[in-house]
């Protein structure tokens, strides 16, 4: 039963908007490991880590880790990241409640 769910989620990751929506609850979460490894099964479902080396010119060994828990990419690689992902990061003003901020930042397609 597990693998027909991550049948399914690779199928649906593959849309720009699931994508981006699979992306924003792990932002959501607030926890960077969450986003890490979100952003390494979006990567898997987009052609595989390797594809994404390729796609970001970064050696697939570092990028394993760099995605994985624990891992610390810089600003700029998370950004080369997401755009070889076909995503981007919108950023918008800090918000008084903790309910509104979560509701603001996005990862959009």
């Amino acid at each position: 039963m597990m693998l027909k769910f991550e049948d399914e989620l690779m199928k649906s990751l593959k849309d720009p908007k699931e994508a981006a929506a699979y992306l924003q609850a792990a932002l959501i979460e607030g926890d960077a490991d969450s986003l890490l490894i979100a952003v390494q099964t979006l990567a898997r479902a987009k052609g595989g880590m390797a594809l994404l080396a390729k796609k970001t010119r970064l050696d697939r060994v570092p990028l394993y880790r760099l995605l994985g828990k624990g891992g610390n990419p810089s600003f700029r690689n998370m950004m080369i990241i997401l755009e070889a992902l076909g995503l981007k990061i919108d950023l918008s003003s800090k918000l008084t409640s903790s309910k509104e901020r979560k509701s603001t930042s996005r990862v959009t397609a």
